[in-house]
């Protein structure tokens, strides 16, 4: 072989490789942006469905404060919640503090 043969085909290799090996770590950071959406996606759903249920009802439980801010809400803040959210959270957590029977 030539040595334009013997430099081009390990140079085109290279680039075949570094080529999948891009292709493989974007696909590892896009299904883990697509989990993390999910999620939070989740969370946000739960949280409402939470906070209408006790603002419905007109009260809140110290377990559920503390289950839905802890558990939750802070989470799905952390996450990069985009605070769609917020204002039914807080009229929630504004409740009256029901006794636990």
């Amino acid at each position: 072989m030539s040595i334009v043969q013997d430099m081009i085909v390990p140079i085109f290799a290279a680039c075949i490789a570094s080529n999948a090996l891009f292709g493989f770590v974007m696909f590892l950071i896009n299904r883990n942006d697509t989990k993390k959406e999910l999620l939070r996606g989740l969370a946000h759903d739960r949280i409402k469905h939470l906070c209408v249920t006790y603002i419905e009802r007109g009260d809140i439980s110290e377990a559920e404060f503390e289950e839905l801010t802890k558990y939750l809400y802070e989470p799905y803040k952390k996450a990069g919640g985009n605070g769609t959210i917020e204002k039914l959270y807080k009229s929630a957590v504004a409740l009256p503090l029901r006794t636990e029977d």
